[in-house]
């Protein structure tokens, strides 16, 4: 199902753009101005489907999120730690792809999508982590090892952003008075059952 729906959106958009940069040629020559060069408007057209089918692939590729009740907010953005455990905050607050789903995974075990302006906080036991970012529509993954100190906490930024033909991803540290203040704006996931409880 989603190829298909990839396939109508680029080939859609290839012919949506190619016509608006015809019609955008002929109003240059009707102005005493050089038309747009084939080539130019054949690369134009195909940058403009990629992003677009990129968009659409990911979205369709999109899963039911959770949102935590408002007191539930209130008490993560609060920042208290916990005791015996390390406590984890992964936020995305760009709004680049703001739309667009990317998966999560703890140490094998699935937490949920972000999506823009979200933030996960996750208790885990002091030790090695690793937190692992798949975008949906496609094969693409990011690895992010930590070490997670008990009565610590972790502010891990989940950055999305675009490249040259494709959408990019990755998890970052952020300075923890930097991450409390963008992650106020974002609002509360709950983690699918078993990722980030007290165990």
């Amino acid at each position: 199902m989603k190829s298909v729906v990839s396939a109508f959106a680029f080939i859609g958009t290839c012919c949506l753009a190619s016509f608006l940069l015809g019609l955008l040629s002929v109003y240059l020559q009707g102005h005493g101005e050089p038309p747009i060069d084939s080539v130019q408007s054949l690369g134009m057209s195909l940058g403009a489907a990629l992003m677009v089918t990129s968009v659409v692939a990911g979205t369709v590729g999109n899963r039911r999120i959770q949102r935590a009740a408002d007191s539930q907010d209130v008490e993560a953005k609060e920042f208290r730690a916990l005791s015996g455990y390390a406590v984890v905050y992964v936020f995305r607050d760009a709004f680049v792809g703001r739309s667009l789903g990317v998966d999560l995974t703890l140490d094998t075990v699935p937490i949920g999508q972000t999506r823009g302006s979200t933030f996960y906080r996750l208790a885990m036991a002091p030790g090695e982590h690793r937190l692992v970012s798949r975008e949906v529509s496609a094969s693409r993954s990011f690895e992010y090892r930590f070490a997670a100190v008990a009565g610590s906490q972790i502010f891990l930024e989940h950055r999305f952003r675009w490249g040259a033909l494709t959408a990019r991803h990755d998890i970052v540290a952020v300075n923890a008075e930097m991450a409390r203040g963008r992650i106020k704006r974002c609002r509360l996931l709950l983690p699918e059952r078993g990722a980030g409880s007290r165990e």
